[in-house]
C-alpha cells in the first residue's frame, strides 16, 4: 500500500446517528474493497432495521430544531462545509479514488463539485421565498416554503460523494434532515463527510448515515413510514422498486436512472476533437457513468474514419489503479466486471465484430476495455440497458434526421443525455435528440467547477 492508503484509517466506521458513530446492534459487517487489487480496505457495519429506525428517529428529533434555524445560519453552515471540504480535498480525493477505483484526477474534480454543491445551496438557503396571491381586498393569500421532513438518500457507487452532496445540500438548505445510505461498494467518503459537517456546525441528528446492501438496508430506509422524500440514483429496475416502496407511504421521490446515452457526430465536425470527446464521454470512470455516451451515431460519410481513429487511440490506453492516474482505472467490483464481460460474450455470440479490446486485461486488478462495432437496431441487452461498463457501440447513419434517429424498441431505456458534435451547433437542430434526454453541443458532461 502507498502512504495515501493511510487516509482510510482516518475514517470513523459505524452507523452515524445523532452526531456519533455507533456500533451496530447486530454483528454483521460488509467489506469494502480496493477495486484495483481486491484487497479489503475496511469492514463496515451493516445497519439492520433497528439501526435504520434509530437513524430516522434521529432525523425526526433533529428536524424539530433544524427547521427553526434561521435560513441565514443554515447558509453559513453550508458555506463552512464547503470550505472544510476544500481544506480536506486531498484526503477526500484519495479516499474516493481508492474506494471506487476512479483515476485520482477525476476524484479531485468530484471533490470540488461536492464543495460547489454546498457552496451553491448555501447561497440559496436564505432566498427561498413564497408568493402573495391577489384574490381581492377581502382576502390575504400567500404561500410558504416549509421543510418536507426527514429525507432518504440512496447513493450510487460511481459518484459517491458528489451524489451525497447533490441531494444533501439542498435538503439541508431547505431545513430538512437526512438519512444517507451510501452504496455498499463505496461507503467510505460518505462516512468521512460526517465529521466535516459536524465541524461546520451541523447539529446532531440533522444528517445520519447508515451502511449496508441496498436490498436490505436501503429497503428498510425507503419503506419506512417516517420518510417524507426519497432521492435515488441507480438502475431503472431498482428505481421502480424504490418508487413503489415510497408510494406505499405517499413519500415523494427524485429518481436519476440510467440508460444508453447517444453521441452524434456529423460530417462537418473536427474529427480529431470529436474522437477525444467520444473517448471522454464513454471512458470517464471506466464507462461507469449513467450518462456515458455508449451509443455512437456517426454520419455515414465519416464513419470509417472516426471508428478507425477511435480504435487506434483505445489501443494506447494505459490501465492501472486509480491513484496512479491511468487512462482507465479498474471496474468497481468483480460483479461489475462479470456484467461487462457478459456483454462482450453476448456480442461475440451474435457475430458482432470486436474492433478494439474485448479481452480482460489484468494490471494489479480487474480491468478491460471494449469497443464493439454494432448497429443499435440489431438487438441484444447491451444496446438498451444501463450496464455501467466500458463499451461504445458505433453505427453509421445518413445525414437526414430520419437516418440519424436510432430505431427505438418499446420498454427499453435510452439515456439521460445526448451530445452532438459538429462545427456549427445550429446543424444539430435537425437531429432528433428528444429520446436522449438533455442535449449538449460540442462537449460531453460539461460540469464546470469554478471558484470565485
Amino acid at each position: 500500500m502507498t502512504a495515501r492508503f493511510g487516509d482510510i484509517a482516518t475514517i470513523p466506521l459505524g452507523t452515524y446517528v445523532h452526531g456519533e458513530h455507533r456500533p451496530n446492534t447486530g454483528e454483521r459487517t460488509h467489506p469494502t474493497y480496493d477495486p484495483a487489487s481486491g484487497e479489503v480496505l475496511a469492514e463496515v457495519p451493516v445497519a439492520d432495521a433497528e439501526m435504520v429506525a434509530a437513524a430516522i428517529q434521529s432525523g425526526k428529533d433533529g428536524l424539530v430544531s433544524w427547521k427553526k434555524v434561521l435560513p441565514a445560519e443554515r447558509a453559513r453552515v453550508l458555506a463552512r462545509s464547503a470550505a472544510i471540504i476544500r481544506r480536506e480535498a486531498v484526503r477526500l480525493a484519495n479516499i474516493e479514488s481508492i474506494d471506487s477505483g476512479k483515476p485520482l484526477r477525476e476524484a479531485v474534480g468530484d471533490i470540488e463539485s461536492c464543495a460547489r454543491y454546498f457552496e451553491y445551496y448555501g447561497g440559496v438557503a436564505d432566498k427561498m421565498q413564497g408568493d402573495t396571491i391577489p384574490l381581492g381586498a377581502d382576502y390575504i393569500s400567500l404561500t410558504l416554503h416549509e421543510p418536507v421532513g426527514v429525507t432518504a438518500h440512496i447513493i450510487p457507487w460511481n459518484f459517491p460523494l458528489v451524489t451525497v452532496a447533490r441531494g444533501l445540500a439542498p435538503a439541508l438548505a431547505a431545513g430538512c434532515t437526512a438519512v444517507v445510505k451510501p452504496a455498499e461498494q463505496t461507503p467510505l467518503s460518505a462516512l468521512a463527510l460526517t465529521d466535516i459537517l459536524a465541524e461546520a456546525g451541523l447539529p446532531p441528528g440533522v444528517c445520519n448515515v447508515v451502511c449496508g446492501p441496498g436490498a436490505e438496508t436501503g429497503m428498510h430506509l425507503v419503506s419506512h413510514p417516517d420518510i417524507a422524500h426519497v432521492t435515488f440514483t441507480g438502475s431503472v429496475r431498482t428505481g421502480k422498486i424504490v418508487m413503489t416502496a415510497a408510494a406505499r407511504n405517499v413519500a415523494s421521490v427524485t429518481l436519476e436512472l440510467g440508460g444508453k446515452s447517444p453521441l452524434v457526430v456529423l460530417a462537418d465536425a473536427d474529427l480529431d476533437a470529436a474522437v477525444e470527446g467520444i473517448l471522454k464521454g464513454i471512458f470517464t470512470h471506466a464507462g461507469q457513468v449513467c450518462s456515458a455516451g455508449a451509443r455512437l451515431v456517426v454520419e455515414r460519410a465519416v464513419a470509417d474514419v472516426v471508428i478507425n481513429r477511435l480504435c487506434k487511440r483505445i489501443e494506447t490506453f494505459k490501465l492501472g489503479r486509480g491513484l496512479d492516474n491511468p487512462d482507465l482505472g479498474p471496474l468497481v467490483s468483480p460483479a461489475q466486471l462479470a456484467k461487462v464481460a457478459g456483454m462482450v460474450d453476448e456480442a461475440r455470440a451474435r457475430g458482432v465484430p470486436i474492433l478494439a479490446g474485448g479481452e480482460i486485461r489484468r494490471v494489479s486488478g480487474l480491468e478491460g476495455g471494449v469497443v464493439l462495432r454494432s448497429d443499435p437496431d440489431a438487438g441484444g441487452r447491451s444496446q438498451g440497458r444501463d450496464r455501467a461498463g466500458r463499451g461504445v457501440w458505433p453505427c453509421a447513419r445518413d445525414s437526414d434526421s430520419r437516418g440519424l434517429r436510432p430505431r427505438y424498441r418499446p420498454r427499453q431505456w435510452y439515456g439521460l443525455w445526448t451530445r452532438c458534435r459538429n462545427l456549427h451547433s445550429g446543424h444539430c437542430e435537425g437531429v432528433p435528440l428528444r429520446e436522449g434526454g438533455g442535449c449538449w453541443s460540442g462537449i460531453h458532461q460539461p460540469v464546470l467547477c469554478r471558484r470565485g
